[in-house]
């Protein structure tokens, strides 16, 4: 059995007649081996591709060992992308993240994320952060009447016109659902590459299903992992606080483990305030605040957009990342002389081996008495990152259980 690509679809070559749950598996697994479109392994002995080529003769199948199973070396898995964060928004998300935007209803949480949308497609700034700009595709469950007004609003705050790489769905999702989500995926795909998915809000979108439910739970985010997540966008879900417990989203404990990032949003009058909650591989961000401000479009409609209360800066909680590398290399550089031992054949940074270089403790050492990160396991991963994007630059260098500077040209 072979595939091909060819338009964002593809053609099953020698196919079998009529297929079956196995002949389905072997074409799941080389769709993604070969990097294709996943939805597209769902078609159906009907369709124009397998009609194409009803003359072929059936293909054996085979059972894959260990179930499709693969295990990597840890050369293979530090090949495959660099080890430094890629963020969608720096300091706030990273690309490919599953993340919740929770908050009680009104509270301003999809007001957040709109803008957050708008700013992606447009290629804008939000609110003083970098974005990666990109498709975006907002799925929307509520509100639809409301979506037209809003993002006129955001044109005219930001004073350009409507992207078009913004992507707003016409009616709800059913996530749990599996029809429904394969025509959410084959929608996007019609969009091409996406940066990212908006589910607003998982209640509107969630489908036959009990958001208390672990089970439905788990059959939303395998949907999610399957159809969405396998596009390499980060994909955001706006979400209801808990009935009880409003330092939460609503619904199974399932949902906020799932997820790698995760923010809730508050609103005291007119301040809105969006602050980190849970977040795997980065330093949480420092809370944003935002007053909301109205705009005019005519004389008798208009709107409301988050104005920030102060500038808001690319700042973590605790000691910056820009911070810390250069308290890194002041301490490589200012160290006490007896502290430095001779550099080994080891030792080698920009094709050079330096004279002398400090022990790994004694840099991490002195830098943690720097840092007011609130945690050591704060300042232990805050650390290692900066180690990590020094080496990469090759403003230090690394091995030996020694770092080093470069030596002078």
């Amino acid at each position: 059995m072979a595939l091909q690509a060819r338009e964002k679809e593809i053609l099953i070559l020698d196919a079998p007649i009529q297929p079956n749950d196995e002949d389905y598996a072997l074409m799941a697994l080389q769709a993604r081996e070969a990097e294709l479109f996943y939805y597209s392994i769902y078609l159906k002995p009907d369709s124009c591709a397998l009609a194409q080529h009803r003359d072929k003769p059936p293909v054996k199948t085979i059972t894959l060992p260990n179930g499709g199973f693969k295990l990597l070396t840890c050369e293979e898995l530090l090949s495959g992308q660099s080890p430094l964060n890629e963020w969608l928004i720096h300091g706030m998300i990273e690309k490919g993240n599953l993340g919740l935007i929770f908050g009680n209803p009104s509270s301003g949480k999809s007001l957040y994320v709109q803008d957050m949308c708008f700013c992606i497609a447009a290629g804008l700034m939000f609110h003083g952060l970098e974005t990666a700009t990109g498709n975006v595709v907002y799925i929307a469950g509520e509100g639809f009447s409301g979506l037209r007004k809003r993002f006129s609003v955001l044109a005219k705050k930001y004073e350009v016109p409507p992207p078009n790489n913004l992507h707003i769905s016409e009616m709800p999702a059913a996530i749990v659902d599996q029809k429904s989500i394969e025509s959410v995926r084959n929608a996007i795909d019609q969009v091409g590459k996406v940066a990212l998915i908006v589910i607003d809000t998982l209640h509107r979108n969630f489908g036959d299903g009990d958001e208390n439910s672990a089970r439905d739970i788990s059959q939303l985010l395998s949907n999610i992992d399957t159809y969405l997540k396998t596009t390499g966008a980060t994909v955001l879900i706006i979400h209801h606080s808990g009935h009880e417990s409003k330092g939460r989203g609503r619904g199974s404990s399932s949902i906020r483990a799932a997820m790698d990032v995760e923010y809730s949003v508050k609103k005291e009058g007119d301040t809105v305030t969006v602050e980190n909650t849970k977040v795997k591989d980065f330093d949480p961000p420092s809370p944003m605040s935002f007053k909301l401000k109205s705009i005019e479009l005519n004389k008798d409609v208009g709107g409301v957009v988050l104005e920030p209360t102060e500038q808001i800066p690319s700042k973590q909680k605790g000691s910056t990342s820009s911070d810390i590398e250069n308290t890194i290399l002041a301490v490589l550089a200012n160290a006490p002389s007896d502290q430095f031992v001779h550099a080994t054949d080891a030792c080698v940074v920009s094709g050079k081996i330096p004279a002398r270089a400090l022990k790994a403790d004694y840099v991490k050492t002195e830098t943690y008495s720097k840092m007011d990160n609130p945690t050591k396991e704060a300042k232990r991963k805050a650390f290692q990152r900066a180690i990590e994007r020094l080496v990469e630059t090759q403003k230090i260098g690394s091995g030996d259980n020694c770092y080093w500077l470069p030596p002078s040209p």
